[in-house]
């Protein structure tokens, strides 16, 4: 196999987190010195961090919509890389 497959990450839905308001969600599919290669990806803008906060543990809880098929994102954009099911919220007196 190619190093590509052998990333733990691909295949796996990840979020990257941006400084600013941008968001991507999307399957870990690479990573070289040009940045981080997402396929089947959900790209926005979130301007505040609780909606931020909603819209990944919605994304976690529902799955992504995908808006993009294919994006690679500039490492110098990177604040976080996740999996996203760490978006998911617990679920509050037992109940999903």
């Amino acid at each position: 196999m190619g190093k590509t497959c052998d990333h733990p990450l691909h295949g796996i839905t990840v979020v990257i987190e941006t400084s600013g308001p941008r968001v991507y969600i999307g399957r870990y599919h690479s990573e070289s010195d040009a940045g981080v290669l997402l396929n089947d990806v959900d790209v926005r803008d979130v301007e505040t961090a609780a909606d931020r906060s909603a819209y990944l543990a919605r994304s976690a809880k529902f799955g992504v919509f995908k808006n993009t098929d294919r994006i690679r994102v500039p490492r110098e954009e990177i604040a976080t890389l996740r999996r996203l099911i760490e978006y998911t919220a617990p679920a509050e007196g037992g109940h999903a």
